[in-house]
Formats: structure tokens, C-alpha cells, sequence
């Protein structure tokens, strides 16, 4: 296997990891929450909170992408991704409705922040090596 095709693989099975450990944490956090009892509308708020740390984080982590390396913020991402479903193990069901989703909300948003940009990284070295199979296909024609 030549390198461009090692390399394409590699990032594109980072990508996809990340892409769903994010959509089963996602459906984690809604499932734990339904299966308390919140209505469809708390529910519905959760994720609309989910989506805004996504948006931040998406920000800072394109920036911290570029400034630190992608194999540095994928590995970062992965440790990451791994210490988020740890920490929401500790989430007691006895606990009140306040101190749960503050405690889901501070681990999702801190996970997120890390593993946005870890998915930013990804995705910049799947374009960057896109662009170069792409060159170097075109060239050789």
C-alpha cells in the first residue's frame, strides 16, 4: 500500500471514530435523560445546549488544529473521548434534575471542546491528502 492510501485510511478511520463516538454520546446523554422522565421540550433544550458548546468548540478546535498538529489533537481527541464516557459513568440517577444535567452539560461541553477540535484536524488531513491523491493522479496522466 503506497503512503497517500496509508495515510487517507488512517484519517478517514479517525474521522468516522470520532464522528461516531460523538453521535452515540449524543444518544447517551437524550436516552439517560428520557429514561428520567424529562419531557420531549427539556429534551429538545439539552440538545439545542449540545449543539451551541458544538459551535464553540468547532471554533477553538479549528483554531488549535492548525496551532498544535493533527496527530497531536487526534490523539488528544481519542484520550478525550474515552476520559467523556468515564466521567458520565459517575452520573448517580439519585442526584436532582439541576445537579445531573450540570453535570452532563460540564462533561459534554468539556469533551466536546476537545474532540471538535480533534474532528477539525481530522478532517483538514483528509483534505489535505484528497488534494494530493487528487494532484498527483492528475499529474500523472
Amino acid at each position: 500500500m503506497n503512503p497517500g492510501t496509508r495515510n487517507y485510511a488512517i484519517v478517514t478511520a479517525a474521522y468516522w471514530g470520532f464522528t461516531l463516538t460523538d453521535g452515540a454520546l449524543r444518544m447517551l446523554v437524550l436516552l439517560h435523560f428520557h429514561q428520567l422522565g424529562y419531557s420531549p421540550f427539556t429534551l429538545a433544550f439539552l440538545f439545542l445546549l449540545y449543539e451551541a458548546a458544538g459551535i464553540v468548540a468547532n471554533l477553538v478546535g479549528g483554531w488549535l488544529a492548525t496551532r498544535h498538529g493533527i496527530t497531536r489533537m487526534l490523539t488528544v481527541g481519542l484520550v478525550t473521548q474515552i476520559a467523556g464516557f468515564t466521567l458520565l459513568s459517575f452520573l448517580d440517577p439519585g442526584w436532582t434534575a439541576a445537579a445531573a444535567v450540570a453535570w452532563v452539560v460540564a462533561v459534554v461541553a468539556a469533551v466536546l471542546a476537545v474532540v471538535a477540535e480533534a474532528a477539525a484536524a481530522a478532517l483538514a488531513a483528509l483534505t489535505v491528502v484528497v488534494r494530493r491523491a487528487f494532484h498527483s493522479a492528475t499529474v500523472a496522466r
